[in-house]
């Protein structure tokens, strides 16, 4: 490039940093972009009305719930709460449907028969699984409380998931409630970032159907692994939460609770689970150590009592080496203890074996739920390993 190319385009350069002081290039400018505001106004509208309709002729179980709405719920009610009752659907007013969302910020704790979800994925699941009228761990849906992006848009877009659990009668079997951030978060008593919430009933479930649950299990699925995994007063809920998930994880069957540990049906732990509770069942038990005792004689069951002792029975990651016959065992029950104390000397002696994971020097304990994921995956490798070397064996013959 020359001299005089240079500078021709150095001129260029400056002249296009220059604003441009054109009256019809600058009138051209502000109609265009006045026409794209008013478009997107426009289609604002549209699709507002689009989903008002759409609410209209769903109106049977769907309510759209704005602010001069719940001001005069409010007015109606005296906001006075009914938090624990157990509401029919299909006869509840609005107003005992959004008992259950109603100043959530007083406390978590739900010692009646509802629970409270949060999060558009765990709300996601609880929908599907009601849709599974075969499950026998299936959780009842109350209702739900969504915001209009997140029933209507991508990626998430709840509807998609409603319409799948409708039933003959095109309902499906809990009410739709659509609100927007500023109106959830009024009734919740607290900012509501997450774009769903959902009110189920608690599984009213004990000792004796889990047996009943355990045996047919393991008579229709004889040859698959039936894994419990059992916790000795776990009192932080997103601990058990985190438990909950990791269970789901590995394939457990129950998850079951001594009679001291934490509610797994609070807010929190429900929302630490990310609502893989609703696919496991989750009892609790009077007396832990019997229950231990009575799966290892009539169900079977090799159970593992986590420890942190350095004389424990088993190292986990010698287990298929050091223990064939142990991890032969496609029935087994890993028991943790709560991070201060571990678990009680009862529950321990109740078990077949102690179990403990190799760490390196220096570092005696992990936190609880990383400990569970641990040692859970590492149970499950031990018997996926004993059944390839059982078929492998077969085969051999």
């Amino acid at each position: 490039m020359n001299r005089s190319q240079r500078e021709s385009a150095g001129k260029k350069d400056i002249s296009s940093n220059r604003p441009n002081t054109n009256g019809k290039d600058i009138g051209f400018e502000k109609r265009r972009k006045y026409q794209e505001k008013q478009n997107r106004k426009n289609a604002a509208i549209d699709i507002q009305r689009t989903r008002r309709e759409w609410v209209e002729r769903h109106s049977s179980f769907v309510t759209w719930l704005t602010d001069k709405s719940l001001i005069e719920q409010r007015k109606s009610k005296g906001r006075k709460r009914k938090r624990d009752a157990v509401i029919e659907t299909e006869e509840a007013s609005i107003s005992d449907l959004l008992d259950p969302y109603t100043d959530l910020k007083e406390g978590n704790a739900q010692d009646g028969n509802t629970f409270v979800a949060e999060g558009t994925e765990a709300v996601r699941l609880l929908i599907q699984q009601s849709a599974n009228h075969k499950s026998q761990v299936g959780v009842k849906v109350h209702s739900i409380l969504v915001k209009p992006c997140a029933f209507f848009e991508k990626p998430v877009r709840l509807l998609d998931d409603v319409m799948k659990a409708m039933d003959e009668k095109k309902c499906p079997p809990f009410h739709v409630i659509i609100a927007s951030e500023s109106v959830m978060s009024s009734l919740a008593g607290f900012h509501i970032a997450r774009g769903a919430m959902a009110c189920g009933y608690i599984p009213q479930r004990d000792e004796a159907w889990l047996k009943a649950y355990l045996t047919q299990q393991q008579t229709t699925a004889s040859a698959a692994g039936t894994r419990i995994l059992a916790l000795d007063k776990i009192t932080d809920t997103a601990n058990l939460g985190s438990m909950i998930r990791c269970a789901a994880a590995f394939g457990v069957l129950a998850v079951v609770l001594s009679h001291d540990s934490c509610n797994a049906w609070y807010r929190r732990s429900v929302r630490v689970s990310m609502g893989h509770i609703f696919s496991i069942p989750t009892i609790r038990v009077e007396n832990l150590a019997n229950f231990i005792t009575d799966i290892q004689k009539n169900h079977q069951f090799t159970s593992y009592a986590a420890v942190i002792d350095p004389h424990a029975d088993i190292v986990l990651e010698n287990l298929q080496h050091q223990h064939r016959e142990t991890s032969k065992s496609n029935r087994w029950c890993c028991v943790m203890g709560n991070e201060a104390n571990g678990i009680c000397e009862r529950v321990v002696n109740a078990c077949s074996n102690t179990i403990r994971i190799d760490m390196a020097m220096g570092v005696d304990s992990l936190s609880v739920p990383v400990a569970t994921g641990i040692l859970l995956h590492g149970l499950r490798a031990a018997e996926k390993r004993s059944e390839a070397d059982n078929k492998q064996s077969e085969i051999s013959e």
